[in-house]
């Protein structure tokens, strides 16, 4: 399965019902997807601009109390996303943010003018996710996925633009690595303190 056909469908399978977007050249493929094949679950936003689009899943995430999502163009594009990442950061927002990066067999990015994306993004908000290999595909965006439903937003995931186009393995592993992060999650929490604990307390 593709990487821009698995996305598509992991979002499906999380429940998401509407993607914020600004078409871009690297994102065509997932957003195709999105209307060939899930045009009767998911509805694609375009917006106007890219700060819109992340505003919008922002503005989504708190009302409604799902997970917002948005996706844009690497470089200049997501470059105009700042302001609405950085609200998005201070409320907390369950918002995940999709961008490509850039091919990687390229060492620069000449159309973006050695635009430092990483490094900008990761001045706006706490978690940036980057997949760098097939393999890595599943279990960054269950790394995701796993910190959004810990309230842990917003999530920006950057995926090379030639990794959306490649082979990354199948929906099956997705869901697999998804159940073991929200059973990590049940296992974790401690919702009432130990009786063990409460009687060393009270002994000393």
């Amino acid at each position: 399965m593709r990487g821009s056909d698995l996305l598509a469908e992991m979002l499906v399978r999380e429940g998401v019902e509407t993607i914020f977007t600004l078409m871009s050249e690297e994102i065509t493929s997932f957003t195709a997807t999105l209307r060939t094949r899930w045009d009767d679950e998911v509805d694609v936003v375009q917006t106007r601009h890219e700060q819109s689009a992340v505003a919008m899943a922002d503005g989504y995430a708190r009302t409604g109390g799902e997970i917002g999502v948005a996706a844009v163009g690497r470089g200049p594009a997501v470059a105009q996303t700042g302001t609405a990442l950085v609200t998005a950061q201070k409320s907390g927002s369950d918002v995940l943010v999709v961008v490509p990066e850039r091919p990687r067999a390229a060492t620069v990015d000449h159309l973006n003018k050695e635009f430092r994306q990483q490094s900008y993004l990761e001045t706006l908000v706490d978690t940036v996710l980057s997949v760098r290999s097939e393999d890595a595909f599943v279990p960054k965006l269950a790394d995701a996925f796993f910190r959004l439903h810990n309230g842990d937003g917003p999530v920006v995931v950057q995926i090379p633009w030639d990794l959306l186009d490649s082979e990354v393995g199948g929906t099956d592993d997705w869901q697999r690595k998804l159940d073991e992060a929200r059973q990590r999650t049940a296992s974790d929490a401690r919702l009432h303190p130990e009786r063990a604990g409460i009687r060393e307390a009270v002994d000393l």
